[in-house]
């Protein structure tokens, strides 16, 4: 169990586990959608926040891995792909970075 008090998500053979970049109002939708179980087959594994505090106490409500540097997170090998959900204005520099890797 995590310091929020939530079991760490389960990860089973065969899913896609996500990260998500960006923890604002549209990356919470994701997130409790994908955390609730909504999503057959997906899990949310770890996610980024530019304001890693914050990222890290949502990362704890949720069971996922805050990740403070984005570049860490694009490198983890636990992720199968990334869902950006940051403002429209960073999905170029985002997608590039996802690309990059």
């Amino acid at each position: 169990m995590n310091a929020g008090g939530r079991e760490p998500a389960r990860v089973s053979e065969g899913d896609l586990r996500l990260g998500l970049i960006g923890c604002g109002v549209h990356g919470e939708r994701y997130r409790r959608h994908l955390c609730a179980g909504d999503v057959p087959g997906a899990v949310a594994v770890a996610h980024w926040r530019r304001d890693h505090e914050q990222g890290a106490i949502i990362a704890a409500r949720y069971g996922v891995v805050a990740e403070a540097d984005l570049q860490a997170m694009l490198r983890r090998d636990d992720i199968d792909a990334w869902i950006i959900v940051t403002p429209p204005a960073a999905h170029l520099e985002e997608l590039v970075a996802c690309a990059a890797t």
